[in-house]
């Protein structure tokens, strides 16, 4: 259903670049253009995207344009690695990062550096990766990119939990979140805490790592991060079933499959068939384990994940120990220890020893068994992981009770216990209990004995009763139920979408062909008015040069000086005419535009404290207001076109039509998205073809998209920014310009610095989230009040003085703000003439 609207979506999108591309003549252009197409094909088309992405690296190199040679690769870098191919997108990687550093872009060198550490983790070559993101940093700490150096700190600090060293994960990853707090990064802190919580539960401290992820979900949850939900999900399943809790294991683990199904996240759903299996073999329910094991392992190789594929060979190998096949056990052992020291992952090889001392021990071959738990307990001691430590204890306690030594049985066993007991942990009691009671009876201590009997029959009971399985068989049943009905309701909303698209293309065509009708009404009038007042002036300066012959000649009659007044006479009516003709098309055009801007009974609707402060410097304007609702969202646009006057109100009618389609008929609310498809629609609407870097008609505008029941805002802008202002007690705006004013605070939220047309920068409208609060005044605007000559000395009146004068007056009703406002213009302006339509919207929350 959704791909299927997407790829609608992108057909409008990529049919509009093509049509760009087709009648662009500047190379450099070209080149970016063949990678917009080349992102825009890369979701549903692989192929597509590649083609069009080599057509773009291919022209660079034949022009001689690096950064456009060097972004080509950064592109098919990202596309490899969206696809699993992590060597060719490490390959690709490379050689954007020598381009980068041959034109001396420390930015980009920074991000190439970071981009290729990431993909040697992927790939299992921990070393490298840390090497490379600590390039990275440097260079990110010497720009002072702090959101840069944030998330160095925090690739490494998960690098090190893949590695097994927990405390040194924790030490970056603390101080990654520290700078995320200090920038205000929502989003990067849910990150850190959910990396945080991963280390805790590796050292078995499981309630601080509920509370990292709980925390991170409730951030999660705000920022509609479904993929970011899940990980926590099932890092809450690992634990649970670290402290041997496995109906709410199962519980979590199945929460998050459904999501990672949802969003079709091959490596997400891989690890949760992995934990799903591993839960069935605690459960003893070899069969069911080893079919989500194998399905597991299956995704894995096919994704590359090396890691996922190291510990589903251990767990396949337990159901061999489980079925009697040592050799197959061992082999698969051996295989992931081999896989292990090339990922140089400690974790994954402590286990696989852990393991091979199980199959000795089914074997017999005790001291080969203590000898292999040895070795995993002196990786499981220097990574901290106490769960790990009490189960090599009680499985050393195991193979000295095999071999009848029953003091050393005790000893390891207690160990084991005091440990397991210590963090919580549920069946190494249960286990650590069973070894000591059969131990002290051994030795005639029955008290003791019976002591740890019954001990061990609570725990045991406790995780692996029938009701508990049955629990588990129900969760996993109406789960599967729900996906299977899913699946029925996504075949049924796919029909009915395709229904629907028919029926927007069909309302879109008379849409647009009633807005082209209305434009062209007042194009022909506005020609008509212009070759009448050309046609006009020539017969006026016909009469003028007349005239003066008549003058110059004495012996006209008066005959011909009466005929000549009254020529003139006729002229001055014909033009009195003209010009009526003239402005009575353009109040009617005012009226169309006024009809199409927004009335304020839909305002009143929207908000309950606003105004409009709206004065065109000509009957009609270039400035635009705009707002709607949809998806319990507000999205509100604020709009200076090029030019004034009957120009300018084109560019308005054009922009109010396609935010229309675009938002109300194809449901887009997010800022950025809107913007990048106003500009396509725009350059195709009026065929730009000029070099880039020319003066093109567009527009200039900000837009935010407001949800008001989770008081949350994005903006984007195109050349305009957003003014938010708010109280000094209430949490501040990141990365924005600020200004201060008794109790009140003005942030600037800047927007990007190019315009809705064809332009030498073409890159995506970026989109800022911002948290609102109850009382914050919002303000959206043109640069025509800004730019007004005026005052003493017939200067510009400037953001720092509008900046002022909104702070001076922001306590005040929105009525009020805007008496203020229209006061200080007309007082500024005095004699001087208006330069430029003028807009400011205000609101508050």
């Amino acid at each position: 259903m959704q791909i299927s609207y997407l790829s609608a979506q992108n057909k409008q999108v990529i049919d509009s670049i093509m049509n760009v591309l087709e009648n662009t003549t500047d190379e450099r252009a070209k080149v970016a253009i063949l990678i917009d197409l080349s992102t825009e094909y890369s979701n549903n088309t692989p192929q597509e995207a590649e083609k069009y992405v080599k057509q773009a690296l291919s022209l660079a190199k034949r022009i001689n344009y690096k950064t456009g040679e060097a972004f080509s690769y950064w592109i098919m870098s990202q596309q490899a690695q969206s696809q699993a191919d992590y060597p060719k997108a490490s390959n690709y990687g490379h050689e954007a990062l020598v381009l980068y550093i041959e034109i001396k872009d420390s930015s980009r060198i920074a991000n190439s550096y970071f981009s290729l550490g990431a993909l040697q983790a992927y790939q299992g070559n921990y070393l490298e990766s840390i090497e490379f993101i600590k390039k990275s940093l440097v260079i990110n700490e010497a720009l002072g990119n702090l959101k840069g150096v944030s998330d160095c700190l925090n690739n490494i600090g998960v690098v090190y939990n893949f590695q097994g060293n927990h405390v040194k994960s924790i030490e970056y990853q603390e101080k990654s979140l520290k700078v995320c707090r200090e920038l205000g990064d929502r989003r990067g802190v849910s990150i850190r805490l959910t990396n945080l919580g991963a280390s805790y539960d590796e050292l078995s401290n499981y309630s601080k790592a509920l509370s990292c992820y709980e925390d991170a979900i409730e951030i999660k949850r705000e920022l509609e991060d479904k993929n970011g939900i899940s990980v926590c999900l099932n890092n809450m399943g690992e634990v649970y079933k670290d402290k041997g809790d496995y109906v709410e294991a199962i519980e979590y683990y199945e929460k998050s499959l459904k999501i990672d199904k949802e969003l079709e996240d091959q490596a997400g759903i891989s690890i949760c068939l992995l934990n799903i299996g591993e839960i069935h073999f605690l459960q003893n329910d070899f069969l069911k384990a080893s079919e989500y094991f194998n399905n597991s392992l299956k995704i894995a190789n096919e994704i590359g994940d090396k890691r996922v594929i190291a510990n589903n060979l251990n767990n396949i190998g337990k159901i061999f120990i489980k079925q009697k096949k040592y050799d197959l056990a061992t082999n698969n052992f051996i295989e992931s220890i081999e896989l292990s020291e090339e990922m140089e992952s400690k974790t994954e090889m402590a286990t696989s020893f852990f393991y091979l001392g199980n199959v000795y021990i089914e074997q017999g071959k005790y001291n080969d068994a203590i000898e292999q738990y040895e070795m995993a307990y002196e990786i499981h001691e220097e990574l901290g992981e106490e769960g790990n430590l009490a189960t090599d204890n009680i499985k050393i306690g195991e193979a000295w009770y095999k071999m009848e030594n029953y003091n050393n049985a005790i000893r390891f066993s207690t160990k084991g216990l005091n440990i397991a007991q210590k963090i919580g942990s549920k069946d190494n009691v249960s286990k650590a209990s069973k070894v000591l009671s059969k131990s002290y009876a051994r030795l005639m201590y029955f008290q003791k004995a019976y002591e740890y009997s019954v001990l061990y029959k609570e725990t045991h009971d406790s995780i692996y009763t029938i009701e508990s399985q049955k629990h588990i068989s129900a969760i996993e049943h109406s789960f599967e139920l729900e996906r299977k009905q899913q699946e029925i309701e996504l075949q049924n909303i796919k029909l009915e979408k395709q229904d629907a698209e028919i029926n927007q293309q069909k309302i879109k065509q008379k849409a647009l062909l009633g807005g082209l009708f209305s434009v062209l009404i007042i194009v022909v009038l506005v020609l008509i008015g212009n070759i009448r007042i050309r046609k006009a002036k020539d017969i006026i300066t016909e009469q003028k040069e007349e005239i003066q012959v008549s003058n110059e000649n004495l012996n006209n009659t008066n005959e011909e000086l009466r005929v000549t007044l009254e020529m003139l006479s006729q002229q001055k009516e014909l033009i009195e005419k003209t010009n009526k003709e003239i402005t009575d098309s353009i109040h009617y055009a005012k009226y169309i535009q006024s009809a199409i801007l927004p009335q304020n009974k839909k305002i009143e609707r929207i908000f309950n404290d606003y105004f409009v402060m709206y004065k065109p410097k000509d009957i009609v304007s270039g400035d635009f207001y705009w707002t709607t609702k949809i998806d319990k969202k507000i999205v509100l646009a604020g709009a200076d076109c090029t030019g004034h006057g009957v120009p300018g109100a084109f560019m308005s009618i054009l922009g109010i039509s396609l935010l229309n389609d675009i938002i109300n008929k194809e449901g887009i609310t997010k800022t950025d998205i809107v913007l990048n498809t106003l500009r396509i629609e725009i350059i195709s609407a009026l065929q730009q073809k000029s070099v880039l870097g020319e003066q093109l008609d567009g527009m200039d505008i900000g837009l935010c998209s407001i949800d008001f029941k989770k008081m949350t805002l994005q903006f984007s802008g195109a050349n305009r920014p957003l003014y938010v202002i708010r109280s000094k007690d209430k949490e501040p705006i990141q990365s924005s310009n600020i200004m201060e004013l008794g109790d009140s605070v003005l942030y600037e939220i800047k927007g990007d610095k190019m315009p809705i047309a064809l332009y030498i920068k073409m890159v995506d409208f970026s989109l800022k989230e911002i948290k609102l609060h109850k009382g914050d005044c919002l303000y959206m605007f043109s640069d025509g009040f800004t730019d007004q000559f005026g005052g003493p000395n017939a200067k510009r009146y400037q953001s720092k003085k509008f900046k002022q004068l909104l702070l001076a007056n922001c306590e005040k009703p929105m009525s009020e703000q805007k008496n203020k406002l229209e006061n200080a213009f007309l007082s500024w302006k005095h004699n001087q003439e208006q330069i430029d339509d003028i807009m400011v919207v205000g609101f508050t929350v």
